[in-house]
């Protein structure tokens, strides 16, 4: 009786580190096959990555080239009017030297008073635009746009605005078409030298630069780009 409820006792202890054996297997499994798919995902994700940083790179360090080619594809900037109003008097009158003294000439006096206006404009040859880009830090780079100074691109006079106010002529001269071309182009001169006390040159630097620093933050991203401006 006692041999039987040994054996007894010892049928109903043996199945029990079975079930416990392959419970734990499972859950292995289970571990395993989980940290093989999160090391797969991972994986997957760092590549993607890796795949992505050569692009971003590359769109960081653009071509300066490629920037000059596009500013100079606008061609030339007309960047400021300036359009004006003026009065030219002519007084004068044929002479003779006599002894070395100059005579007036009885008959030959005239006089003229003419009033027209005209527009300038200035501009800079885009043509001549220089890029440069140079790295500053990691990823931060400088552009130095450096530019012509501006130039009278057109001086047009508006010739239906030409108005004659007064005109005297003498007995045996008066004016003709050639004269009133000649006033005028002096005129043109006069006009153009008393710019530079205007300062319009400057005013048409700081157009130029205005105009090309939009154009080039729309096609840089601040964060990565400083552009800076330099005039020969």
């Amino acid at each position: 009786m006692n041999k039987k409820s040994k054996g007894q006792g010892q049928g109903q202890v043996n199945p029990n580190p079975v079930n416990v054996s392959f419970n734990q297997r499972f859950s292995l499994k289970t571990i395993l096959f989980s940290v093989l798919i999160l090391l797969l995902l991972s994986y997957i994700v760092v590549s993607w990555f890796l795949d992505r940083v050569p692009a971003i790179e590359k769109k960081e360090a653009i071509d300066s080239g490629v920037l000059e080619y596009s500013v100079k594809e606008i061609g030339d900037l007309a960047t400021l009017s300036y359009s004006y109003e003026t009065i030219v008097v002519i007084n004068d009158q044929n002479t003779i030297e006599i002894f070395g003294k100059p005579i007036n000439i009885p008959g030959t006096a005239r006089s003229l008073i003419i009033t027209f206006e005209g527009r300038m404009r200035f501009g800079i040859n885009m043509d001549e635009i220089n890029i440069s880009i140079t790295e500053r830090d990691e990823n931060k780079f400088n552009v130095l746009v450096t530019l012509p100074n501006p130039t009278i691109q057109t001086h047009e006079i508006d010739m239906e605005s030409i108005k004659i106010l007064d005109e005297k002529t003498g007995i045996f001269v008066n004016f003709v078409l050639e004269d009133y071309a000649h006033f005028i182009a002096d005129r043109q001169q006069y006009v153009e030298t008393r710019s530079a006390t205007l300062n319009l040159i400057g005013q048409a630097k700081d157009s130029a630069q205005r105009s090309i620093y939009v154009f080039l933050s729309s096609v840089l991203d601040s964060e990565f780009y400083i552009i800076g401006f330099n005039w020969k």
